[in-house]
C-alpha cells in the first residue's frame, strides 16, 4: 500500500470515527434531559437503552482507533515518530534525486543513514537551486500537517532554505490548538510527551536560520518506544 492509498483509507476511518463520535454526543446530551430509574440507571421511555448504546459507540470507536494506529504505525509521539513521516521523508529524497545530474547520480554512494555525510552538501544545493518549488507544491496537495512538518525536518538536517511563507505555514500548522483534543483516550503523561516534541520541533522551526543545520532526531520503528500510540490526526481543517 502506498502513501496516497495509505493517507486515503486513515481519512476514511477517521471520518467514520467523527460520525460516531458526533452521535455519542448527541446521545449524552439527550441523557441529561430524561428521568432515571433508580437503582439501575436505566432510562425511561423509547430511550430506555440510551446508556448502553453510548458505551457500545465509545467501544466502537475506541476499535476503530487501534485499526488506525496499526495502519499509521505510530510508535512516537515525536514529529517523525510513525510510517507516514517516513513515507514523505522518502518521497522527499525521490524529488531530490529526479534532480540529479548523470554524473552526480554515477557518483551517488549507497547508504542506510538519512542524510549521508558524504551527500548533505549537494542535497542542500539541489534543494536550494533546483527543487524547493516542486517540494512545496508536493506538500501542498497532501492535506496534511505532517508534510509540513516533515519538510521541514528535511530542510533543517542540511541547512537547506526555508521561506518566510513556508515557516509561517509549519508553525501554523504545528499550533496545539490542532491537537490538544487529539489524545482524549490516553494518558496525560502522552499528552505532556507529544507536547514536549511539539513544542521542541516549533522552537527548532522559529529559530532556523537557513545554511546552518540542525540535528533533528530521526528514529526507527525497532528503537522508538514500542507501547501504544494512537495516531494523530494530520488533517488539514478549519478549527
Amino acid at each position: 500500500m502506498n502513501i496516497e492509498e495509505k493517507i486515503k483509507k486513515i481519512k476514511v476511518g477517521q471520518n467514520k470515527i467523527d460520525k460516531i463520535d458526533n452521535k455519542k454526543r448527541a446521545l449524552e446530551s439527550k441523557c441529561y434531559t430524561l428521568p432515571q430509574c433508580a437503582p439501575h440507571n436505566i432510562y425511561c421511555n423509547d430511550n430506555c437503552y440510551i446508556d448502553s448504546e453510548i458505551r457500545r459507540l465509545q467501544r466502537l470507536i475506541s476499535f476503530l482507533h487501534k485499526e488506525l494506529c496499526e495502519l499509521q504505525d505510530t510508535w512516537s509521539y515525536k514529529i517523525m515518530g510513525n510510517s507516514d513521516a517516513f513515507g514523505y521523508w522518502t518521497e522527499f529524497f525521490s524529488i531530490v534525486g529526479r534532480y540529479k545530474t548523470p554524473r552526480e547520480q554515477n557518483a551517488q554512494v549507497s547508504s542506510i543513514k538519512p542524510f549521508p555525510p558524504d551527500q548533505a552538501e549537494l542535497i542542500k544545493e539541489i534543494i536550494d537551486n533546483r527543487c524547493y518549488n516542486e517540494l512545496t507544491q508536493y506538500i501542498s496537495k497532501q492535506n496534511s500537517r505532517l508534510a509540513f512538518f516533515v519538510l521541514g525536518a528535511f530542510l533543517m538536517n542540511v541547512g537547506a532554505k526555508m521561506s518566510e511563507d513556508l515557516r509561517e505555514k509549519i508553525l501554523h500548522y504545528s499550533s496545539w490548538k490542532y491537537e490538544e483534543n487529539q489524545l482524549s483516550f490516553q494518558t496525560i503523561i502522552d499528552i505532556e510527551e507529544r507536547k514536549k516534541h511539539l513544542f521542541d520541533f516549533r522552537k527548532k522551526v522559529k529559530n532556523y536560520k537557513n545554511g546552518v543545520k540542525v540535528k533533528f532526531g530521526v528514529i526507527t520503528s525497532s528503537n522508538g518506544d514500542p507501547t501504544f500510540h494512537l495516531p494523530i490526526d494530520y488533517r488539514i481543517k478549519k478549527l
